[in-house]
């Protein structure tokens, strides 16, 4: 069941037959797209397909088990598709900032969606100022470490405000 981790993204056709055996592709205009997908629908392709593939794995791994054991064989099969490397650390970071982007949506937003998107982000700079330890100019991990402080203050603020 281990594959290779990919040497290259994903064009935007093989996207879209994903999307096309997972039965959810967009209607493309075929006047504007009769060759098929461009390169520039990558990205809201690749978005359909995370959402999709996020909301599946919502749906078969609940974690209200105690232990997530679907959960943990979800892991396992990410982790057999991915090689974790010291580059990783940036990917997690993206995956929070897409989460405290998607908190910040939330109508209405209550302190604790707020707390929760702080939250969030200062784990995103915190990964991010520990991936950039290394540098030879320490000032990226610095401005990490700075945007975290003021996201986990933003927090601690939010939260001490009275909430329903």
């Amino acid at each position: 069941m281990a594959r290779a981790p990919a040497s290259k993204p994903a064009s935007a056709q093989a996207l879209y037959r994903a999307l096309q055996a997972l039965g959810t592709a967009p209607q493309l205009d075929p006047r504007r797209r009769a060759g098929g997908p461009t390169p520039h629908d990558a990205l809201p392709l690749l978005g359909s397909l995370l959402a999709r593939t996020e909301t599946d794995a919502f749906h078969r791994a609940p974690t209200d088990q105690d232990p997530p054991a679907s959960l943990t064989r979800l892991l396992a099969g990410y982790q057999a598709s991915t090689s974790p490397t010291p580059g990783h650390l940036p990917l997690l970071a993206h995956r929070l900032t897409r989460t405290a982007l998607e908190t910040s949506l939330e109508t209405p937003a209550t302190p604790l969606t707020q707390a929760a998107q702080h939250a969030a982000q200062a784990a995103a700079h915190l990964l991010q100022a520990h991936y950039h330890l290394s540098d030879p100019d320490p000032h990226t991990s610095r401005t990490h470490l700075h945007q975290a402080r003021h996201h986990l203050t933003q927090a601690q603020k939010t939260l001490t405000r009275p909430h329903r």
